[in-house]
């Protein structure tokens, strides 16, 4: 009995929270936190860091959990599906639910973070057993889904010193995260309003580049220009993306371009903010 509530989670883990993936995941969320011009001591990169992929495996499992019917139609082979019982991976989850509370009072910062993630958990339930059906509209809803992940940055920021750049942080996740999901999901490729909803979004993720570039170059002549630089090549390199899946030459890992791309930005523009 212990070994089976072991190797379910774990084999969860290992096939549907690959640590190739969801590492580098959780750094791109670190270090967008940052952009607001937090110090980070060493044990607070730890703490961030485990913050950010218990934020990532709760929702990740979360998202399965509710969807398991759905999976048991055309994903069979997933562990979820598979399961003798569920109560191994309800019980991760309420371990990882507890875990991000507790991370989130021994940070510093503003306690009324609490507040946002428990309306963040509740937001979330409601989402995926109650309004998940309502919202049929794939764009509209994939939309909503993902505002996870600008609340996942402003959770991981603590201090913050100056919002503006902060914002400008989480607009290019969020960004990320959609651009990411219209390159990637291929429904969407024939889903109507997407191909214009993708081309509007590289277009902002271009003009965010651009304040970003406009909010470092004062300071910081150097990273201001390099900042310039990174954006125009992060809109030519997304713009050839969104030609490419026009005439359907997109491969299952291209999405994942925008992320490189936001990271070298987010990177870039937190070195500004912080030097």
């Amino acid at each position: 009995m212990y070994s089976s509530w072991i190797k379910g989670p774990q084999q969860y883990i290992k096939t549907r929270f690959p640590v190739s993936l969801y590492m580098p995941c959780a750094a791109f969320l670190v270090i967008a936190g940052i952009a607001g011009g937090r110090i980070l001591r060493p044990t607070d990169i730890v703490l961030t860091y485990v913050f950010a992929l218990t934020l990532l495996l709760q929702f990740r499992l979360l998202d399965d959990l509710s969807d398991i019917a759905n999976d048991r139609r055309i994903y069979p082979q997933r562990v979820l599906v598979q399961a003798e019982s569920l109560l191994p991976f309800y019980v991760l989850f309420c371990i990882c639910l507890l875990a991000n509370f507790v991370l989130v009072a021994v940070q510093t910062g503003p306690k009324h973070r609490l507040v946002v993630l428990l309306l963040l958990n509740a937001a979330a339930l409601l989402l995926h057993y109650g309004l998940r059906d309502i919202l049929t509209g794939k764009i509209l809803r994939y939309h909503i889904i993902i505002v996870k992940y600008p609340l996942f940055v402003f959770l991981l920021s603590g201090d913050v010193w100056k919002s503006r750049h902060l914002l400008l942080a989480i607009a290019v996740v969020y960004l990320c995260f959609s651009i990411y999901e219209a390159l990637h999901d291929k429904s969407l490729h024939t889903t109507p309003g997407a191909a214009n909803s993708l081309l509007i979004e590289i277009g902002a993720l271009f003009a965010v580049s651009m304040l970003m570039t406009l909010a470092v170059i004062g300071s910081k002549l150097t990273i201001g220009l390099l900042q310039g630089l990174f954006g125009l090549l992060s809109f030519l390199t997304l713009s050839e993306l969104f030609l490419r899946r026009r005439v359907h030459l997109d491969s299952t890992k291209s999405g994942y371009a925008v992320f490189i791309l936001g990271f070298v930005l987010i990177l870039n523009f937190s070195v500004g903010v912080l030097l």
